[in-house]
């Protein structure tokens, strides 16, 4: 983001022990917003990473700094990347637990707030990689009438706890979301349920499946009806025990894959 604040009149450099940072001096004019929404009309791929106690403030060590909280509430979403065509959305898998009070709750739905302000019709791959307690606050719902075109989609990642999962209310909405976005190619899921890859099933433009499997899937169910994974070929296959990869097979042939990748953790059984 800074290459855009330092083109913002009000925008100064702060120096600490610590590092340094980007201060407003004072809140922006329509001027200043115009000229974000100028700027960021030009990019196309956008990735953001926000790590542990981040975005940081030199005074309140777990604070949202002016300007990001200013860049989550512009006078209208079309001053934010209106153009963006792949959104890249981190966020550390610790920031849930830095922080406590009113302070983290306004950094908290500021992240939340930004996320949604990033989503829009001309977007055609997002990924995005939060921890489990930030799901719960997703309008996952939302996803196939804000951005209908997306081809690539991606869910979750390294960014969960250890021993964390989606919850399953956040998979249900995903495998609502699938099967809505009538133009999706590829999808990658580090989380799968049952439901999930029935939607994935008869999905008619999914030709790239990325799974990981995990060892709360339990047995399959009844195979969906009708022709499934038809334009599918590429898949690879990520699980802790081989015997995950045989109920999904057994689920289903995949007769129409060219390559699949199986990777099991444990080798043991």
């Amino acid at each position: 983001m800074e290459p855009i604040l330092q083109h913002l009149s009000p925008a100064r450099f702060v120096t600490t022990r610590t590092g340094s940072y980007i201060k407003l001096s004072h809140s922006l004019s329509d001027n200043e917003w115009n000229i974000i929404r100028r700027l960021s009309s030009c990019v196309r791929r956008f990735h953001i990473f926000l790590e542990r106690n981040v975005p940081l403030h030199d005074a309140t060590n777990n604070a949202a700094p002016q300007w990001f909280c200013l860049f989550t509430s512009p006078p209208d979403p079309s001053f934010l990347f209106p153009n963006l065509r792949s959104l890249s959305f981190e966020v550390d898998c610790d920031f849930d637990k830095s922080g406590t009070g009113d302070i983290h709750a306004e950094t908290f739905h500021a992240v939340i707030r930004f996320f949604h302000l990033l989503l829009g019709p001309q977007l055609f791959a997002l990924r995005f990689d939060v921890p489990s307690s930030f799901y719960s606050h997703l309008d996952i719902s939302s996803i196939p009438a804000v951005s209908p075109n997306i081809h690539s989609l991606s869910i979750g990642g390294r960014n969960l706890n250890w021993g964390d999962n989606i919850p399953d209310e956040a998979l249900y909405q995903f495998s609502r979301v699938v099967s809505e976005l009538s133009h999706l190619e590829t999808v990658r899921s580090y989380e799968t349920s049952w439901q999930l890859l029935s939607s994935l099933a008869q999905a008619k433009r999914l030709r790239r499946l990325l799974l990981f499997l995990p060892n709360r899937l339990g047995p399959g169910p009844d195979r969906p009806s009708g022709d499934i994974f038809t334009q599918l070929r590429t898949l690879y296959i990520r699980a802790n025990f081989h015997t995950l990869c045989t109920d999904l097979f057994r689920w289903t042939g995949f007769n129409e894959v060219n390559e699949i990748y199986i990777e099991c953790i444990n080798t043991r059984q």
